[in-house]
């Protein structure tokens, strides 16, 4: 159940960066890139961390490296921006994590 709430968190934290660096994009595109890359990754990240006790932070930049792949992939006219909100999305949910969790 944690974890689920979490995945949920990072949603409702990430979602709204990326509409709004994204700008111009169909709203329902980003919440479905959003909400599905975040369904792949959130789970391997939360694995990772506490079953296997990788380190936070390389499993931080993993997900952002991944996400702004996938992003820069399926938004190629904005390309540049696309990849580098996945990085500011990640920053800031992991900045909040570790502030408050």
């Amino acid at each position: 159940m944690q974890e689920l709430a979490f995945l949920l968190l990072t949603i409702a934290i990430e979602l709204p960066v990326a509409l709004l660096c994204l700008r111009g994009e169909p709203i329902w595109r980003l919440v479905l890139v959003v909400v599905s890359m975040n369904l792949i990754s959130h789970p391997i990240a939360w694995q990772l961390l506490f079953r296997y006790n990788f380190n936070w932070f390389a499993v931080e930049v993993s997900v952002a490296v991944f996400e702004g792949l996938v992003l820069a992939a399926l938004i190629p006219k904005m390309r540049e921006r696309a990849f580098f909100t996945g990085f500011a999305m990640n920053v800031i949910t992991a900045a909040i994590g570790y502030l408050f969790f």
